[in-house]
Parts: structure tokens; C-alpha cells; sequence
């Protein structure tokens, strides 16, 4: 018998839905990962003390997707996240709140230009998990604003 860790594992599972008329199309979703006896890899911090043995993290999203003319739309998504990671210090239970809007302009050629307003908030995160949409830094606060405009070619 050996005496090293249990080995880890994870698992993974979820529903979804979509209804689409006329020129709208709204979706709902939901997701949970559960990791056992394994390793939390979202953000190691000297804070948060051992890594958690146990994390959960359950996914909600609706959204909504309406063309205005046929070369501009509109969307809106809300996303939360609740996550529940045990460790030997205690537990700790997060929720994220993430809402996006968008407008698009679809141009000749597979182009498009958009722009786009991202809005998050971390709550019960104790100081170690903060706001941080996509791979931008994490805001001191626990709410982050991000707003994007540009151009996007689809190849």
C-alpha cells in the first residue's frame, strides 16, 4: 500500500437550452464541475494558505440575441458562477455576477465591428479572489468594468 495522495478526479456535467424566432434567440445553461482530493489551479495565493481538496463550481447563464436590421444586432448575457472549494482551514463560498452587453455591425468580407460592456462582481471572496474579466489584471475592488470596441475579421 502506498502512501501517497488519493488519486483526483473530476466531474462534469450540464443542460442547455435554446429558442430561436424570428430574429431573436435566447439561451439558457447550466454547468457544475466538482473536483476530488485535487489541486486548485484557478489563482494560487499566498493568502489563501493550502491549495483546496475539494472545489465545485456551478455555472448559470441566460442570454438573448436580437437582429435589429440584417447587419446589426444586439445581445445580453448574465452569467453566475458559485464555487465551493474546501480546504483544511475552512471553506470558502464565492459567487461571481458577470453581465455583457453587445452591439454589432456585420461588414462586407466576414467583418464586423462591435462594441462591448463587461461588468463583474465577486462576492465572499475574502480579500483572495477578486474581480477579473478575461485575462486582464484583477481589479483591487470586487467589481470590474471593462468596455471593448474594434474590429474583428472571422477567417
Amino acid at each position: 500500500m502506498g502512501s501517497g495522495p488519493a488519486a483526483a478526479f473530476c466531474l462534469q456535467n450540464g443542460v442547455a437550452a435554446k429558442y430561436a424566432f424570428s430574429s431573436a434567440a435566447g439561451r439558457v445553461s447550466w454547468t457544475r464541475s466538482s473536483t476530488i482530493r485535487g489541486h486548485l489551479a484557478v489563482r494560487p495565493d499566498v493568502r489563501f494558505g493550502k491549495p483546496a481538496s475539494n472545489v465545485k463550481l456551478d455555472n448559470f447563464e441566460v442570454n438573448g440575441h436580437y437582429f435589429l436590421t440584417l447587419a446589426l444586432s444586439v445581445g445580453a448575457a448574465y452569467f453566475h458562477t458559485m464555487a465551493q472549494l474546501s480546504r483544511a482551514t475552512g471553506n470558502l463560498d464565492l459567487h461571481w455576477h458577470q453581465v455583457v452587453a453587445q452591439a454589432d455591425y456585420q461588414l462586407p468580407h466576414r467583418a464586423d465591428v462591435y462594441v462591448e460592456r463587461i461588468y463583474q462582481r465577486v462576492a465572499g471572496g475574502g480579500g483572495v479572489f477578486n474581480a477579473q474579466v478575461y485575462n486582464l489584471s484583477p481589479s483591487s475592488p470586487d467589481s470590474q468594468t471593462v468596455v471593448g470596441l474594434g474590429p474583428r475579421h472571422r477567417f
